[in-house]
């Protein structure tokens, strides 16, 4: 009966410890962005608002508006580290974790125009703890644009970087 109260304990303390994590865009970072998105170009929030329980990488990429809803994600690359000096700053020093997914948007309308959907290369960046991660960064490349010249040029807002509020 103790282990069970216990248990019960210890998941109740979990569920409880989720907190929502509110990330502002870095202007400062990427500047050139800023004019995108107050004309409503990018579609880029400029708060991004999660629950600190989800996996960030997943959220920004399925939360994107350069992306469609039905996607494919594939993890190529999970790597971490440690970074210092040559003119960074913070937050973007410190402990950080990299992360290559394969994104594949292969919806209707999209495979309609596109015969074998759009695809993209995202890498996102966090900074700091895994559990809140102090800033991250998100850098997409499109694989597929010499399909159209439509895609090639709707990929003005594939770099930005947040940072924890």
């Amino acid at each position: 009966m103790r282990n069970l109260l216990l248990t019960v304990a210890v998941l109740l303390s979990s569920a409880a410890g989720a907190k929502t994590l509110t990330y502002s865009l870095d202007v400062e970072r990427y500047p050139e962005i800023l004019n995108y998105i107050e004309n409503g170009l990018c579609g880029i929030p400029r708060i991004f608002q999660m629950d600190s329980k989800q996996d960030l990488a997943t959220e920004v990429i399925k939360n994107s508006s350069l992306l469609d809803a039905k996607l494919t994600l594939q993890t190529i690359q999970a790597s971490k580290g440690w970074i210092r000096g040559g003119g960074l700053k913070e937050p973007y020093i410190g402990d950080y974790r990299t992360r290559v997914t394969l994104v594949t948007d292969k919806s209707p309308d999209t495979v309609e125009a596109y015969k074998f959907g759009v695809v993209q290369r995202v890498e996102i960046i966090t900074y700091g703890r895994t559990d809140a991660p102090k800033a991250f960064e998100f850098k997409a490349t499109l694989l597929n644009y010499r399909e159209s010249a439509e895609l090639a040029e709707g990929s003005i807002c594939n770099e930005f970087s947040y940072v924890l509020k």
